[in-house]
């Protein structure tokens, strides 16, 4: 893709972009190119992640009522419980927040990902997490 205007340099020969003019070095344009195939490949599961991590969250929320049920009978179990659920937040809050890393495509190359991004999932997954943290955290 030419820097300035996004014009698809595949196949041209010289180091002018066709379409504006711009000149440009082509081992750039091929590292540029390489950088964008991996971070297709690392994003495209990236709403299944999401999704999973979000049923992660809910899990750790049952581990958190568990823990506050069992808070009496055994306080050690309860802070265990409790450290898993934190772990959890914390993992499924990274998890979540990948998706956000596809608007560093072009959009060529979002339109190559098998569905498109869904953010609604990703910022819903992050707000249980977030909440998750603070319910483990202030019992």
């Amino acid at each position: 893709m030419c820097p300035k205007c996004g014009y698809d340099l595949s196949g041209t020969g010289s180091n002018r972009c066709p379409e504006c003019g711009t000149t440009y070095v082509r081992k750039v344009i091929l590292e540029q190119a390489r950088r964008t195939q991996q971070l297709i490949r690392a994003l495209k599961y990236a709403n299944r992640y999401a999704a999973n991590a979000q049923k992660a969250v809910i899990g750790g929320a049952v581990l958190v009522v568990v823990a506050y049920l069992r808070q009496s009978a055994s306080p050690v179990f309860a802070e265990f419980l409790r450290l898993i659920a934190i772990i959890t937040a914390m993992a499924s809050l990274c998890i979540s927040l990948n998706v956000f890393r596809v608007r560093r495509l072009p959009p060529s190359a979002v339109d190559l990902l098998p569905e498109p991004p869904s953010y609604g999932t990703a910022i819903t997954t992050a707000i249980l997490a977030v909440a998750l943290i603070f319910a483990c955290l202030y019992p």
